[in-house]
């Protein structure tokens, strides 16, 4: 199973050109890199209702996290206690994770909507 990795990068960029104030959010996932750019007019609109679009961006990224990981940990503890072939299922948290990523019926989003579309 391919590991990666999540890095998140927030900054606030002055381009010289035009002195616009352009935030890049960065998430590096194995070798794809993609890159949110938010113009001066989309920052004024969420500094407008946000004291932080850096701690927003943060937050809804924890919040997600928190929420994917409570179904992740619901659906596959229902899923191994129902497979004869399993023996124990580990108590910790993360190590569960790591064992459900390991096994070979184990899909991340992308490969189950990849498989969906090519059958």
């Amino acid at each position: 199973m391919k590991r990666t990795a999540f890095i998140c990068c927030l900054f606030f960029f002055i381009t010289s050109a035009h002195a616009d104030r352009i935030l890049y959010v960065s998430e590096a996932t194995g070798d794809t890199t993609l890159v949110a750019v938010l113009t001066q007019p989309k920052v004024t609109v969420l500094e407008w209702q946000l004291l932080s679009i850096p701690k927003w961006i943060a937050g809804a990224l924890y919040g997600k996290e928190s929420n994917s990981r409570d179904r992740f940990l619901d659906h596959w503890r229902t899923v191994l206690a129902n497979d004869p072939d399993v023996e124990s299922i580990p108590a910790n948290a993360d190590v569960l994770i790591e064992f459900v990523s390991e096994r070979p019926d184990y899909q991340s989003r992308a490969e189950a909507e990849a498989d969906t579309t090519n059958h």
